[in-house]
């Protein structure tokens, strides 16, 4: 691939997206917080630490954001917090009991039981894959 003739502008060919305005960083960050997120005040970041969502395409190292100001409801992707660790997890409503299932077979379904504290603390509403690494240094790795 010859990365010499790169068009002037990466709008001319953007297809089916936002545009993206050339020499506008705050509209252009404007655009992005309105296409990633419902509620930008009560929405926040959150790292991914295991692989228990990954048949749903959500890895280790991905970055959620959350909305807290979403009422969670049955099928959806919710940060949870089970005696005191947060946990991203798909909430299943059945017969008005909630569980916590995982998109990995590895990982257990998680059921409220006596003593067993579930909190639901946001509903995850953008899921954020980096394809290029950055090493130590803060370059492409």
């Amino acid at each position: 691939m010859d990365s010499g003739n790169r068009p002037a502008s990466p709008v001319e060919n953007l297809t089916g997206g936002f545009s993206l305005p050339q020499g506008e960083p705050s509209r252009l960050l404007k655009d992005i917080i309105d296409h990633l997120m419902i509620h930008p005040n009560s929405t926040f970041p959150v790292h991914v630490g295991s692989m228990a969502m990954r048949d749903l395409g959500i890895f280790k190292g991905d970055t959620l954001l959350v909305d807290r100001s979403l009422e969670p409801h049955h099928n959806q992707i919710v940060l949870a917090v089970v005696d005191g660790e947060f946990l991203v997890r798909r909430l299943h409503i059945h017969q008005g009991t909630a569980e916590l299932h995982p998109a990995n077979n590895r990982y257990p379904i998680i059921t409220p039981r006596e003593g067993h504290e579930i909190i639901l603390w946001g509903v995850a509403v953008t899921v954020i894959k980096r394809l290029l690494r950055k090493n130590r240094d803060g370059k492409p790795a």
